[in-house]
């Protein structure tokens, strides 16, 4: 059966973890959406390895691909291929499809800068200017302009279309002259990776592979539709993503979520914890971005947005993370929201000024997670694990326990 793997939350919840085993059974591992903003990080024997763009089934020697959705900064796919190659891992083979957008380094340039302005928080990766690019239809470069034979024009038409924009950016030299330094740059970077890709449709891939793995990034209420706007970033993080931009299908759709919910930059964060309790868990999960380095926001788990999380994606049952790292931690769940009286279980479009209601508290011991069965999970958790399926309708399938790719435990027959 081909799947999808989401983020229940703002992302961080471990979906490369969880990606890299499912991998094991796959024919093929996909990513779907996003750009380099993602860092998915998995721990192979005593390797640490962060992945921003290539999809985490390339540890397994797994074909993979990056599909039409996805911005590809060229950079970052390499830097992707040196730290799988550096530590050993041989890609089999890289599929790109033709119809991902290019990030240029003036949409890094442009994200900074609206960012200082706007302070929503971004990565700074570009990934808000490509998706206007894209959505301006004349402002966009493709990975087929890349591998074409007009690049070089192509980019100085986009640049002179952008105009006094990137006056700024240019440093002093006309604007075709830094349309013709970028296309030089980036021609050089297509023969480096030319080395290593083949252009192709994902959709056509889909013939020619069974028990297909779609990855995701970022997580769900970061959605361009249904995230907490305007906090939120710039492509669709949902499984409905990958019926609009690949196929749709009969998918296993499955879901990840943190034992603790994170964030990282500005938003809406409803169930969050005090400075100090937030530091003291932040070190217990090293809850620090893989792409950015940033600390990481700590909340109590939220039912209200995880049930929105499960309706909208469709999910089959979740995977809960970090058990071990937040065990000894008293829990509260949230199972609504309160707002000058007003109560509701459901999660508003804006989310200003409403508060959680919990009505629920988990707290479980450290144990030997390693030997630790469905039978013998411990009663704080076992309840967490049972109020999870009752508030979402969704049932709990798999726990996490540790970065290793052992450090898991099913609890649906699979």
């Amino acid at each position: 059966m081909d799947r999808i793997v989401i983020g229940a939350s703002w992302g961080d919840e471990g979906k490369g973890a969880v990606v890299d085993r499912l991998a094991v059974d796959s024919g093929l591992v996909v990513r779907y959406n996003g750009g380099d903003n993602a860092g998915h990080t998995m721990h192979i024997g005593d390797q640490k390895v962060v992945l921003h763009i290539l999809p985490t089934g390339v540890l397994h020697g797994k074909p993979v691909a990056i599909g039409p959705d996805v911005f590809v900064n060229p950079k970052a796919l390499l830097t992707d291929i040196e730290e799988v190659t550096g530590k050993g891992f041989a890609p089999k083979q890289i599929f790109i499809d033709e119809r991902a957008h290019l990030i240029m380094p003036y949409h890094q340039e442009l994200d900074a800068a609206r960012d200082k302005n706007q302070g929503i928080g971004t990565t700074k990766r570009g990934i808000g200017p490509v998706a206007e690019a894209r959505a301006n239809r004349k402002k966009g470069l493709t990975v087929g302009d890349l591998f074409g034979n007009n690049f070089r024009e192509r980019t100085k038409e986009i640049v002179l279309l952008y105009g006094e924009e990137l006056r700024g950016v240019a440093e002093g030299v006309s604007l075709e002259e830094y349309a013709d330094a970028l296309a030089t740059e980036y021609l050089q970077l297509r023969e480096t990776l030319s080395q290593f890709i083949t252009l192709r449709s994902t959709v056509y891939l889909l013939e020619e592979y069974e028990n297909i793995l779609f990855e995701g990034a970022q997580g769900t209420l970061l959605d361009v539709v249904h995230g907490t706007r305007p906090y939120i970033t710039s492509s669709n993080t949902t499984a409905g993503a990958v019926a609009s931009n690949v196929r749709p299908g009969n998918y296993e759709v499955v879901g990840i979520v943190k034992a603790l919910w994170t964030r990282v930059g500005e938003g809406p964060f409803p169930t969050e914890m005090d400075s100090t309790q937030s530091e003291t868990m932040r070190v217990a999960g090293d809850e620090f971005g893989a792409t950015t380095g940033r600390g990481r926001r700590i909340g109590h788990p939220d039912f209200v947005a995880l049930k929105y999380s499960a309706l909208i994606n469709g999910v089959n049952y979740w995977v809960l993370t970090k058990v071990d790292s937040f065990a000894d931690t008293a829990i509260q769940g949230c199972t609504a929201y309160t707002k000058n009286g007003e109560s509701t279980s459901e999660i508003p479009a804006n989310m200003d000024g409403w508060e959680a209601e919990y009505t629920t508290n988990y707290q479980w011991p450290k144990t030997d997670w390693k030997s630790v069965t469905k039978e013998t999970l411990p009663d704080g958790l076992r309840k967490y694990i049972a109020d999870i399926h009752q508030y979402t309708g969704v049932p709990v399938g798999m726990i996490t326990f540790g970065p290793e790719r052992g450090d898991y435990l099913w609890l649906l027959n699979k």
